[in-house]
């Protein structure tokens, strides 16, 4: 009903409830900002109300103290995110991630929409929203060549740039256990990297293959034509890898914060081993085959998932890092809560 009313009113040239409130009385100053997609967005700083699509900008917002700011997050976020980001427990819910629902986001009236930079084309969202009075500003927060300018953005946007520099300062700090113990390597370690969808990888041009170099990893995958090309089974058993990692979704087997589910992971390990003719690849035949919960893979957490990856592959250099430790202090200081799930196998 909400919406019908915000599009008469549109039609009728009347300012929207949104734009209103803003005029009235409110002394933040208009600010613009260039988001991921080099997009040029125009808020009032700071913004009061925010929803997203994307589950990591909503994970470093309740580390920097502004999950109060937040208004709607998606399905998925509800779903699999809230047992760790308590404060999310009981926004509205505006649908997939991957298609959130319109009519639900103007119904909650954010004074910003943050989306994803894949998945919605213009057309589908600022077309939408922003001649309503919700501006869209797309961000990643998941890759490691954008990342460092998101948690900026994001502590500027809701006053948060003091947190921002301090989350941002622990987030270098991580990444430095790896960059340091992998100086002068010479011979990086061959791996085939899955990617959530089955027999899906990465080459070159995937945003986060910076990440293979980072921890000594040689992807095997690296000169394929398409970013995430699917490879056949057979071909990885060609490539003869010396070490596999898969990345693990909900969709398969639940993994990360809260799960307990052991033996759900071993046999989603162990039918991950057996693929066909799988037993002749090095990496199999040696005991290399690993799997690590989405929310180290890509995001905020990313640095701890690449301590991890890094010591699967060169576990001489790293004998006295306990990554488990790093991702324990992690969630203390900026989640108050203590490590509990399963987040790598074994």
């Amino acid at each position: 009903m909400l919406t019908c009313i915000l599009l008469l009113v549109l039609l009728m040239g009347a300012p929207t409830p949104a734009q209103a409130l803003a005029e009235a009385g409110d002394n933040r100053p208009w600010m613009t900002i260039t988001d991921a997609m080099g997009q040029e967005v125009r808020v009032r700083l700071p913004v009061r109300r925010l929803a997203t699509n994307n589950g990591q900008v909503a994970e470093i917002l309740c580390a920097l103290g502004a999950a109060e700011v937040i208004v709607g997050v998606s399905d998925h976020t509800l779903k699999h995110n809230t047992e760790l980001l308590v404060d999310l427990k009981g926004k509205a819910a505006i649908g997939p991630s991957a298609n959130p629902s319109i009519e639900k986001i103007i119904d909650l009236q954010p004074e910003l929409f943050i989306a994803y930079d894949i998945w919605l084309s213009p057309d589908q969202l600022e077309k939408k929203l922003t001649p309503l009075g919700i501006p869209v500003a797309r961000l990643n927060a998941y890759r490691i060549d954008t990342i460092r300018r998101d948690i900026e953005l994001l502590g500027r946007l809701v006053g948060k740039e003091q947190e921002a520099r301090a989350y941002l300062q622990h987030f270098e700090a991580v990444l430095a256990l790896t960059r340091e113990r992998l100086q002068g390597l010479t011979r990086p370690v061959r791996v085939y990297a899955e990617g959530y969808a089955q027999q899906s990888t990465f080459s070159r041009q995937a945003p986060n293959h910076e990440l293979f170099q980072m921890a000594g990893m040689e992807n095997i995958a690296a000169d394929l034509p398409v970013s995430n090309p699917r490879v056949a089974a057979e071909w990885v058993v060609e490539a003869n890898p010396e070490v596999i990692i898969k990345a693990a979704t909900a969709s398969y087997v639940k993994m990360g914060f809260g799960a307990g589910d052991v033996a759900a992971v071993q046999r989603f390990h162990a039918c991950l081993r057996c693929r066909p003719a799988w037993e002749q690849i090095a990496a199999v035949q040696n005991g290399r085959v690993y799997l690590i919960a989405s929310e180290l893979n890509s995001g905020p957490r990313l640095g701890i998932g690449l301590l991890y990856k890094a010591k699967w592959c060169h576990p001489d250099r790293f004998q006295d890092i306990d990554p488990e430790q790093v991702h324990r202090d992690w969630l203390r200081r900026w989640h108050q809560q203590e490590l509990r799930g399963i987040y790598v196998y074994p």
